[in-house]
């Protein structure tokens, strides 16, 4: 069998979501020749390998940021493009296509002729308000006849509302009937899609949420201001809110990413996700007073998935790490049950201590122990120690050696991504700052110089890192040398480095780092830096920086 190429993953979301859509394929069909360029990362990030392909179209790829729409006149003049795209939503391509036309000054477009079917249209209405329990109930009124040209389209919805109740049997029977009797009509193709094993999660990629819009936009970012934060912290713990599972966690984006992955393989990313999302909820409560209820629950049935791997864990490094991760978030905050978050703390680290390498490193990847994966580590020993938990003898120790013996001799603000992987400077640029604070929080060492330097140099290289966000091509830019997963991980532990700056320094660079992160909200609410590694990650790491910037800026 052969693994699945991870550059389609958007292609067939994309694909599936809005080319579905009925009014969207009309208008593509009457005024429009769809055509797919297959790019990566490395297009994008300023660099490029050979030509530029879209020089004919009268843009570039440095001008766009993948993944992009871009549309043209036949001449090849580009009337429109829409860059860095992060939210598939068919209202807002519907919306840009007929824009571009009227842009493009077509004369005559064809009007789409839609079968009246009102009380279907009251379960897309309870949709884009998010109203499950609406839709379930406008469903059961809807009565078509199986020749009607919406009929299919009912069939799927049922499944869609059953899957979003947890109702899995009953979505597969609704999704498996669509893709049967109709396996070449939009919405069969659709159900079909749902149906895989392998492929796209449905809620990490389309959203029928309702939303404004500027159908000419060339983003799907909309960002926010410094002034504006309470109302990106609203919308970033709503869309998480919105992504819990059945089972209280956040899952992966994709079923299946790897041919070696699957439900507790050390590719499902659930927990580690988890302890991450539950943590930014925690941290956020305060601020969304009326999301309180809903957030608390969401914590509870998190703590709770995240607590069945604690109580038994696997030897996979960043499970234990994330878990482990939430653990102590929950002992600094004093929130539930501190006696078992104390015993499932330790069950983590004898868990981390076992799989710890002969270097005193850790990483998911034994063939090569990574800083990105030791250095949160050796943080979480630190602040587990001030806890008064009780570590393995020389475990910190360990640690702390192996990072500092991946510092590159002739410049010492850069860490090696590993020991056999020496990368360029700017590709260390999402780490230093969290190896120095790692090393910092574990030392009695509190100069503070190494620490500046190294979020001086996240700050320097944080444009090229960002120009990687949101592409599913590759893995990581081949000039950027880092994995585009790491943009908000980066942000995240300058910030907390933030915190041992002088009080002046900090709160400049907290603000100057709020107005970046803020500027990258998208219309659902998420951020997004790599979707292959989901969403719900991303946007939990966005958040926990924004309010670890807002505690400096006080």
């Amino acid at each position: 069998m052969m693994a699945i190429d991870p550059g389609l993953v958007k292609e067939r979301a994309l694909l599936a979501s809005i080319f579905s859509d009925p009014e969207f394929a009309h208008v593509v069909r009457e005024h429009f020749v769809p055509v797919r360029m297959r790019l990566n990362a490395a297009h994008f990030d300023g660099v490029g390998p050979g030509p530029d392909p879209l020089i004919a179209l009268g843009t570039s790829t440095s001008d766009l940021g993948g993944p992009a729409l871009i549309f043209a006149l036949p001449t090849g003049k580009c009337i429109h493009a829409c860059k860095r795209i992060a939210v598939l939503s068919a209202p807002m391509m519907r919306a840009m296509l007929y824009a571009v036309l009227r842009k493009g000054k077509v004369k005559r477009i064809s009007p789409f002729k839609q079968t009246a079917a009102p009380k279907l249209e009251l379960v897309w209405t309870a949709l884009r308000r998010a109203d499950l329990a609406g839709a379930r109930k406008a469903l059961a009124s809807v009565e078509l006849e199986s020749n009607s040209p919406r009929f299919f389209e009912a069939v799927y919805l049922r499944g869609h509302v059953a899957d979003a109740f947890g109702e899995l049997d009953e979505a597969r029977r609704h999704w498996s009937q669509a893709t049967s009797e109709n396996p070449d009509g939009p919405w069969g193709g659709k159900a079909g899609l749902r149906l895989k094993e392998r492929g796209p999660r449905w809620a990490e990629w389309e959203t029928l949420l309702a939303f404004d819009f500027e159908p000419l936009a060339e983003t799907t970012e909309v960002g926010a201001s410094p002034q504006e934060i309470s109302r990106a912290l609203s919308a970033g713990v709503r869309y998480l809110l919105s992504q819990q599972q059945n089972d209280g966690g956040w899952a992966d984006p994709m079923y299946d990413v790897t041919l070696a992955a699957g439900p507790g393989s050390q590719y499902d990313r659930t927990v580690a996700r988890t302890g991450l999302v539950v943590d930014a909820l925690l941290t956020a409560r305060g601020q969304v007073p009326e999301l309180e209820e809903k957030i608390d629950a969401a914590i509870k049935r998190g703590v709770a998935c995240v607590g069945r791997f604690a109580d038994d864990p696997k030897p996979h490094a960043r499970q234990l790490t994330y878990a482990l991760h939430l653990q102590v978030a929950l002992l600094k905050a004093k929130v539930g049950d501190q006696t078992l978050a104390r015993d499932r703390a330790t069950r983590l680290i004898g868990s981390l201590r076992k799989i710890q390498s002969e270097g005193g490193g850790w990483s998911y990847m034994p063939a090569r122990i990574h800083s990105f994966n030791t250095a949160p580590v050796l943080l979480l020993l630190t602040e587990a120690s001030d806890l008064g938990i009780e570590l393995p003898p020389e475990m910190a120790q360990e640690a702390a050696a192996f990072i500092e013996g991946l510092r590159v001799k002739d410049e010492p603000r850069n860490f090696s991504y590993a020991a056999t992987i020496p990368f360029s400077l700017k590709a260390s640029s999402c780490r230093t700052a969290l190896c120095e604070l790692a090393l910092h929080e574990f030392t009695d060492d509190r100069k503070i110089d190494p620490l500046r330097k190294g979020i001086a140099l996240f700050f320097e290289f944080e444009p090229g890192v960002r120009s990687t966000t949101k592409v599913y091509e590759t893995y990581f830019s081949n000039h950027v040398l880092h994995d585009a997963y790491h943009y908000y991980f980066g942000h995240y532990y300058v910030a907390r480095a933030l915190t041992h700056l002088p009080k002046r320094a900090a709160r400049r660079l907290a603000k100057e780092q709020m107005e970046i992160v803020l500027s990258q909200c998208e219309l659902d609410g998420s951020f997004v830096d790599a979707q292959m590694q989901g969403k719900s990650y991303s946007t939990a790491m966005a958040l926990l920086t924004l309010l670890e910037d807002q505690r400096h800026m006080r």
